[in-house]
């Protein structure tokens, strides 16, 4: 990763990679082309402020894919029919 102006450059121990900050927008980019916007930087921070790396797998796997929101140990239960079984 070439340093240029209005970038801050750092290492993330977790990711084992180099990212860059840039100053004026906010955008994050990481060494394996991985971007983050400012909005979905926001988001993180919401959630602990840590980057999960499966999340960061996901979103190089899935270019162009958006952090949308965190929530911590929520778990979305169907309503259970008359009759169905509940394997929750």
């Amino acid at each position: 990763m070439a340093a240029k102006p209005n970038w801050t450059y750092c290492y993330s121990e977790l990711l084992k990679q180099k990212f860059a900050i840039h100053k004026e927008t906010g955008w994050v980019r990481f060494q394996d082309d991985v971007m983050y916007s400012p909005g979905e930087i926001q988001i993180i921070k919401q959630g602990g402020g840590v980057l999960n790396p499966a999340v960061h797998n996901v979103k190089k796997v899935f270019t162009n894919s958006e952090i949308v929101g965190y929530e911590t140990g929520k778990r979305i239960k169907p309503e259970i029919r008359e009759g169905e079984l509940e394997i929750w």
